[in-house]
Order: C-alpha cells, then sequence, then structure tokens
C-alpha cells in the first residue's frame, strides 16, 4: 500500500499534511460533516484487486505510513470536473504510487476518474466521494470510480417540508426529533443564522457499480 489523498470541504482535493500515523487536524478537518466521516470510513474500506486502504497506522512495502498526505498544498477545484481532472493528473504525475482519492465536490469524482483511466490505473486506485449516479455512470461501470454518496432529493424534499411544517404550526424543532421519514429519525438540531436553526440527518446513500442504477438521477 502507499498514500491516501484525502480532501478538504467545499470542492479542493487536499494534497496537504505531513504524513503521521495520527495527523494533526486541519481547519477543514475540524468542520468535517458527518456524511464526510462516513464518506472517509467508506474510503478507508474501499478494495480494488490486491489494494486496500485501511484506517490504521503502519509502514507498507513502499516506505509511506498509510494515510500518509502529500505535501504541496490544497488544489482547489471550484466545484469544475475539468479542474478536477487536471488536478488529479497532476498529483498521479508527481505521486505515481497513489493508491487512494476523495472528492468532495460532485463532480470531483468524475474528473479525478477520467485521469485514472487516462493513467491505466483503473483497479490500483480507490476513488470514492460524492456524485450523482447519471453523472458518474459511466465511471462506476469501468472501475475507475468504486463508490459515490449523495442524498435522496425526494427524501431531503420531503424532511424540509415536515420541518417548514412544522414551524409553521408553531412547533419546536428539537435534537434528536424523528420527522418520520429515513434518514431523518434523529435529526441533529444546532443553532443557525439569526432566529434560524440548522438540522441535520443522516439520509445520505451510499452506491457502486451493483446498485447505482436504483436511483435513475
Amino acid at each position: 500500500m502507499t498514500t491516501l489523498l484525502l480532501p478538504q470541504c467545499g470542492g479542493r482535493l487536499d494534497c496537504g499534511g505531513a504524513a503521521r500515523r495520527q495527523p494533526r487536524r486541519s481547519r477543514g478537518d475540524r468542520h468535517e460533516n458527518e456524511g464526510q466521516r462516513q464518506r472517509r470510513r467508506k474510503l478507508d474500506r474501499c478494495q480494488a484487486d490486491d489494494f486496500r486502504v485501511q484506517n490504521r497506522g503502519g509502514a507498507n512495502p513502499n516506505g509511506h505510513d498509510n494515510h500518509e498526505l502529500f505535501p504541496g498544498g490544497n488544489s482547489e477545484t471550484n466545484n469544475d470536473g475539468e479542474r478536477a481532472y487536471q488536478v488529479a493528473k497532476e498529483v498521479l504525475r508527481k505521486h505515481p504510487d497513489l493508491t487512494g482519492f476523495q472528492g468532495s465536490s460532485s463532480l470531483d469524482v468524475i474528473g479525478i476518474g477520467r485521469a485514472v483511466e487516462e493513467a491505466g490505473k483503473v483497479g490500483k486506485i480507490c476513488v470514492y466521494g460524492t456524485g450523482l449516479p447519471t453523472e458518474a455512470a459511466k465511471f462506476l461501470e469501468s472501475g475507475a470510480i468504486n463508490g459515490i454518496a449523495f442524498w435522496d432529493p425526494k427524501l431531503a424534499g420531503l424532511a424540509m417540508n415536515k420541518v417548514a411544517q412544522m414551524l409553521v404550526d408553531g412547533k419546536e424543532v428539537q435534537n434528536g426529533a424523528d420527522l418520520g421519514i429515513t434518514g431523518y429519525n434523529k435529526v441533529t438540531v444546532t443553532k443557525g443564522p439569526g432566529k434560524g436553526v440548522i438540522v441535520r440527518g443522516t439520509g445520505w446513500v451510499d452506491v457502486d457499480k451493483t446498485n447505482y442504477k436504483q436511483y435513475p438521477f
């Protein structure tokens, strides 16, 4: 095994940080939400042929620590698949023994998958991140993208309508409330701007080549 390239929030491919078994958490890491943590864990478990990226310390045959982050700073993709493609190509050129990418923007994985295919690295590099099934389909089928995560817009819309109706009825949305919707059975409520509140659920969906067609959007 070699290394793992992890992104920060906001559509950036994070090539920064020193190689440590317990790396210092960056500003982006401190604001990582539960969905991003789940995607990171999914990438940790991701396998392809003869490699595995695991969430543990230890040296690999090439002398790198697992979860090593390559130096070079953060590369902003600006929610642009072409930019993500260019960044991924450059990272692969500089670090040919890379074993994992995780994308934040839904377009990151498309650009990364394209770069992985062109480099002949399908099955040797794990690619995971936020995405949409219809956009990522080509690369899920080829194996250039191992998996994506997203929010079901139907369920998210139902949850927002339920919260809106509660507020219209003068009811308070409490922390831990069950909205009666899959993925929103125990919501987290935090203070938002002004008098607003932020309501978070766990309604993300993880798919790969075997089941992405169940979500035709």
